[in-house]
């Protein structure tokens, strides 16, 4: 069962940032230039986003606003796009097209796709899977398919032997799940057992940097698990990098 853990708006949760802290202790004594605990967590909590004295960065974190879903679900976009953006895979700079993409990673302590397609005119539409459990996804190699058979290369002599059955499968954009859509490749039915939050917007690059939410209006392809909406409800404030977390939607 979800329970939130306030989450500093790096994405670390307190328990992680008491862990690096103590790191931070360990190594300052193999330097011979000591550290004590409670200074090493006023820099952790000052590192992590909030620059305030560890305890003041708790009260802070536990006296948070619960947001509205689709607020909430922006920030949770900004926050992808960071990620994105820090690992040199979209140019917010640029209005050129590029490569369609996805990245597979850890987002404020969950398991998350982001996929991204360029659209023209400078535009990028994003989408997140939020909570992601691949190896439930009916139709992911790692999950529903993960015993099938890829028929795409094999000779037709090897093929006839699957003929008639369950066993094989072409690799088709309609068929595997590949990333490339803003919503998974199931029924809306099944989501409820491997994705807690889906949400899409466009991103705005040639008339400004900014995501296209419209305040959380213009989000598309939303998809709220019940049991993961107060744990997205409390998700830390995006800080952008370099954008703004809301912009007129363009036609």
């Amino acid at each position: 069962m979800n329970t939130y853990t306030p989450i500093f708006p790096s994405g670390r949760t307190i328990e992680r940032c008491k862990q690096d802290a103590k790191v931070i202790v360990k190594n300052s004594k193999l330097s011979n230039s000591p550290i004590a605990l409670n200074k090493a967590l006023d820099r952790v909590a000052s590192d992590n986003g909030i620059n305030l004295p560890w305890e003041h960065a708790l009260k802070q974190l536990k006296a948070s606003d619960v947001k509205k879903p689709k607020i909430a679900q922006t920030h949770l976009l900004g926050h992808a796009l960071n990620l994105v953006i820090k690992k040199g895979l979209i140019d917010m700079s640029s209005t050129d097209d590029a490569d369609n993409n996805y990245l597979e990673c850890n987002l404020l302590e969950k398991p998350t796709v982001i996929n991204w397609r360029y659209i023209g005119f400078g535009e990028i539409r994003m989408s997140v899977w939020w909570n992601f459990d691949k190896t439930k996804h009916p139709q992911h190699l790692e999950g529903g398919y993960k015993n099938r058979i890829i028929l795409d290369n094999l000779s037709d002599h090897e093929k006839m032997k699957y003929a008639g059955t369950k066993k094989g499968i072409f690799s088709n954009e309609n068929t595997i799940e590949k990333y490339q859509t803003d919503e998974p490749l199931a029924k809306p039915s099944k989501y409820i057992d491997f994705v807690g939050v889906l949400c899409s917007t466009w991103i705005e690059r040639k008339d400004g940097k900014y995501l296209q939410t419209d305040d959380g209006t213009r989000i598309h392809s939303s998809y709220i698990r019940a049991r993961d909406k107060k744990l997205l409800c409390s998700i830390p404030n995006c800080r952008p990098l370099g954008f703004e977390l809301s912009g007129r939607f363009r036609m």
